[in-house]
């Protein structure tokens, strides 16, 4: 294994198997850790430090770095077992708890369409809603816009309350909300 940027091959680039990681206990934790990755940052990481290495054209922008990041951390989820916290994306029907292996319940998403593509929000009670969910490029982009909370006498059912205010949107439980524009907003089955 080649290091410290002599000759640079990233380690898992499946074109090029010269610097694989050696069958070496001492690299269990990078091999496990790489597995742990979700494909979107696996593809990411791959396209960064393998073809993108040489060839400017093909690197990785740092909006489509932020991009990912921001859609794994809207990705979150708790497991109900062990409480360690998982990262969902759109790719993925079905998680398991990378700490316990216990399958996590899927809960409903928000799917946000706009200009710049769809962008997924886990509705987790607690999430936060951000302009940037419904305006990719607004310059106040972290400000919140509203929280994902519980009915305070069904738990079943979640909904959307503005920061300022304490009126709730009800959201359908066991459903998926779709913002189709800025206007409308719909439920859609969850694909299960």
């Amino acid at each position: 294994m080649r290091v410290y940027g002599k000759k640079p091959v990233f380690v898992f680039d499946p074109a090029d198997r010269s610097n694989r990681l050696p069958n070496d206990p001492a690299y269990t934790t990078a091999r496990r850790r790489w597995e742990l990755c979700p494909p979107s940052l696996q593809k990411l990481f791959t396209q960064a430090f393998g073809a993108g290495l040489n060839e400017p054209a093909r690197r990785v922008t740092e909006g489509e770095w932020q991009g990912l990041f921001l859609q794994l951390k809207d990705g979150a989820v708790a497991c109900p077992s062990c409480q360690a916290e998982n990262l969902w994306e759109p790719a993925l029907i079905s998680l398991s708890c990378w700490h316990c292996k216990h399958s996590i319940a899927l809960p409903p998403r928000l799917v946000v369409s706009h200009a710049a593509g769809k962008h997924n929000v886990l509705l987790v009670k607690g999430a936060r809603l951000r302009r940037r969910h419904f305006e990719p490029h607004a310059a106040d982009g972290e400000t919140e816009i509203g929280q994902v909370v519980q009915h305070p006498t069904d738990p079943q059912i979640l909904g959307h309350q503005e920061p300022d205010r304490g009126a709730m949107a009800r959201l359908v439980a066991g459903r998926d909300a779709e913002r189709i524009c800025a206007t409308k907003v719909r439920a859609v089955e969850r694909r299960d």
